[in-house]
């Protein structure tokens, strides 16, 4: 299996913010998707200090090679690892939300 890097993936910031959470809805799920047709092994994270959150960006675990197949997605705006000494945690919880079908609404 190839090295991976922990990249905070920043989305196109153009438009208000609900338009920008559509935007970074529409990449993670554009990630899991590819991921799961490429069998990629690709992870989202979360910081461990939620005080780092940001709405407008994904965290992502991969490999450069996907790494480049995101920066051809729409509404990817730019990347880089994440920065040292930050710690983040793979997120079952995010992972979940991005590569599991949505519930049925009543």
């Amino acid at each position: 299996m190839a090295a991976t890097t922990v990249y905070v993936v920043n989305i196109d910031p153009q438009g208000d913010m609900r338009t920008v959470l559509q935007r970074r809805e529409a990449l993670g799920n554009r990630i899991a998707m590819a991921a799961r047709a490429g069998g990629d092994a690709v992870w989202f994270h979360d910081f461990e200090d939620p005080m780092l959150g940001g709405a407008a960006s994904l965290l992502l675990e991969c490999d450069d090679g996907f790494m480049d197949k995101v920066r051809q997605m729409p509404g990817y705006a730019h990347d880089h690892a994440v920065w040292d000494g930050v710690a983040t945690m793979r997120s079952p919880r995010i992972q979940a939300y991005y590569t599991n079908p949505p519930a049925p609404r009543p």
